[in-house]
Parts: structure tokens; sequence; C-alpha cells
């Protein structure tokens, strides 16, 4: 099973967390660029995901390297 480690707004800054975790020995599936239409205009979110056995060790991993801001509890 997959869980969603980061959330970005933008899909460069998603790209490097995906290779920033693969060079740390993670696994990370490939970026799903799926654009999400709000009434107000479109709206993207870039969602990286890992496999649920790796995320507590990956999440502890990316509050020590900068990433804090763009993790999630899910």
């Amino acid at each position: 099973m997959l869980k969603i480690l980061f959330k970005f707004q933008t899909q460069w800054e998603a790209s490097l967390a995906i290779a920033f975790l693969r060079q740390n020995g993670f696994h990370p599936i490939d970026l799903e660029v799926w654009p999400h239409i709000t009434f107000a205009g479109a709206e993207q979110t870039y969602s990286v995901k890992i496999p649920e056995y790796e995320f507590e060790e990956a999440a502890e991993l990316s509050r020590r390297s900068g990433y804090e801001k763009a993790l999630t509890s899910e």
C-alpha cells in the first residue's frame, strides 16, 4: 500500500523530492500529474507517494533535511 509523503504546488519540487528519496534508498513511485479544476481556475497538487513500510523512516529523514513544510500525515 502507498502513502502520500509530500504534497507540492509545483511539479519540479515534487520531482526533486522524488530524486532526494531515491538517492537515500527509498522507493517513491513516479510522479502522477492530475490537475484538479476548480471554479476559481486550475489548481494542481503534486503528491509524492511512497510504500507504507518506508513512510516513518522517510518522514524522519525529510524532517531533518528541510522538507517538513511539505510533509503530510496521510
